[in-house]
């Protein structure tokens, strides 16, 4: 009975430690903040080497949903901007999540699963996504298409998985510990 006692206390201080960490979904999230905010500082700075005001950017995402009328929304359209852009990045990691639980080698070398999963998201949101939304055609050059290419690729995919990777590790575990409790 003190044993078991014991043991219990043990898990539950496991369980609430930063070890055993937080649930997935809350890993993932936090993933999708960093990627979204990475992504948005990016877009930002490099509108703004163009001369593009700051709050065009993420007007110019709430255009794909108002058009033109995103642009003299102000702030307003500038918010669902941004709340668009981060549920898009959310979206992204749960399916690299979701893909990932059947397919091993994602949560084994997320280096390289992000890396090619960087490349689908930007293929999907210029092939897909911006072709049939209500967003103007923005001009794009060939550098800064590499540009932007390769932030897709070498840092918002490899956060995506790495933070998808660590989900499912963290839930692996929480599933150990659950076990383990159960046997006592």
């Amino acid at each position: 009975m003190v044993r078991s006692k014991a043991m219990n206390s043990k898990n539950n201080l496991k369980r609430n430690s930063p070890e055993s960490g937080l649930p997935a979904w809350s890993v993932i999230a936090m993933g999708s903040a960093l990627a979204g905010a990475v992504d948005l500082t990016y877009a930002i700075l490099a509108g703004a080497m163009r001369g593009v005001p700051m709050i065009a950017i993420p007007q110019s995402v709430a255009s794909g949903l108002l058009g033109m009328k995103a642009f003299r929304e102000g702030i307003a359209s500038a918010a669902l901007g941004c709340a668009l852009h981060f549920s898009i990045i959310f979206v992204a990691a749960s399916i690299y999540f979701l893909a990932s639980r059947r397919l091993g080698a994602l949560v084994r070398r997320p280096l390289m699963g992000g890396l090619f999963y960087g490349l689908i998201i930007y293929a999907v949101m210029h092939e897909i996504v911006l072709p049939l939304s209500f967003a103007p055609a923005f001009k794009s050059t060939t550098m800064s298409f590499i540009a932007e290419l390769a932030m897709h690729i070498v840092v918002i995919g490899p956060i995506i998985a790495f933070s998808a990777s660590r989900a499912s590790i963290r839930r692996i575990g929480q599933s150990l510990e659950g076990l383990a409790s159960t046997a006592d």
